[in-house]
């Protein structure tokens, strides 16, 4: 597994190590993938847990490697590589017009989701807060505190200017201790949009967020499920493969999605298979409360029923490419541009 064609990249992948379930602990899983990623040219595995249907990738990275994979923003070079953009260009994403259109998000959830629940002075979590738009634009609408951790420098340093706050610049194992000292049972909104799936440890992001939650107070969390998002029609369907990178190390969909919000002590108060906030690319979310912790939850499906929905899904897409005129349009397309992409930046 130690084979690479991205050398910058050696660190991550010999860091790599046989992992148990990170979600139920299980140590039966079966293989989905391995073999070579586009996204950062390594090679990788992905399994399903045999007890709760989570996708993983296992191998998996150590918490120290990947720690340094974002704050050396090897992540944001990896990405744009995949995007054909030059690394330079990534600083456009904090442009004005951009923070502005993602800060809506932090309005259309409190507007969907949160009217009369959260107001002046009660206090926002975001795991994983990004450029802080929804931070910032849940403040804006209702007064509210807000706090968070990021990771990445480029964004952790852009909310300190933007808006005057310094996040946890760190990863979850090594903000535990301040977060509970700082807001037990105080937080009244957790956010974790679009986050989930980078973490070594999904599963202890959540229990922290109980942890910090109010009696009353909501969680918020927002992923693409895999399943769906490989079956996309026309050409932006996709094969499994195709969206294995090292920057995901979990893979959600649908019934492992509600296993990890129950497995960590919460009920599901709203699931929308389309996010009301996020459709585009579509999202499914789930707003959720704390509930007594209970031993003796089961997914909706079995791995089984996961690894039957994968390869269903792919026959579609291989299908499809193999006999659509219109694919091999869009594929030539693609191409082309990507080729124009090349001369340009040389």
């Amino acid at each position: 597994m130690a084979d690479t064609s991205n050398p910058d990249l050696i660190y991550l992948i010999d860091s790599m190590k046989i992992i148990s379930c990170p979600i139920c602990g299980s140590g039966e899983c079966r293989d989905v993938f391995e073999g070579k990623v586009e996204r950062g040219e390594i090679e990788l595995r992905c399994v399903v847990c045999v007890n709760c249907t989570h996708l993983y990738l296992n191998p998996s990275p150590s918490l120290e490697a990947y720690t340094r994979f974002y704050e050396s923003d090897d992540y944001g070079r990896v990405a744009c590589a995949y995007k054909n953009k030059p690394y330079s260009r990534r600083s456009t994403i904090h442009d004005e017009d951009v923070f502005q259109a993602r800060s809506k998000y932090g309005v259309m959830l409190y507007n969907q989701y949160l009217k009369g629940k959260l107001g002046q002075g009660d206090i926002v979590f975001d795991f994983g807060a990004g450029d802080g738009a929804w931070l910032y634009g849940l403040r804006e609408e209702t007064g509210c505190k807000i706090d968070g951790n990021e990771l990445m420098s480029l964004h952790a340093e852009f909310i300190k200017k933007k808006l005057g706050l310094d996040v946890f610049q760190s990863p979850l194992e090594e903000i535990e201790k301040p977060l509970l000292e700082k807001y037990n049972n105080n937080v009244k909104l957790v956010i974790a949009s679009d986050s989930l799936e980078h973490m070594i440890d999904p599963m202890r992001c959540l229990e922290i967020a109980r942890s910090i939650l109010a009696s009353d107070g909501y969680l918020y969390i927002c992923n693409w499920d895999i399943i769906d998002r490989m079956a996309e029609p026309g050409p932006g369907g996709r094969l499994f493969a195709e969206y294995i990178s090292v920057d995901h190390p979990h893979y959600f969909h649908e019934s492992s999605y509600k296993y990890i919000i129950e497995k960590a002590g919460f009920e599901v108060v709203h699931f929308n298979v389309s996010s009301k906030i996020r459709p585009k690319p579509k999202h499914m979310e789930i707003i959720a409360r704390k509930r007594r912790i209970t031993k003796d939850v089961v997914p909706e499906k079995s791995f089984e029923d996961i690894l039957d929905d994968i390869e269903r899904v792919e026959f579609k897409v291989k299908h499809y490419r193999t006999y659509s005129l219109r694919y091999r349009l869009h594929t030539i397309k693609k191409k082309t541009v990507k080729a124009l992409r090349k001369v340009a930046d040389f």
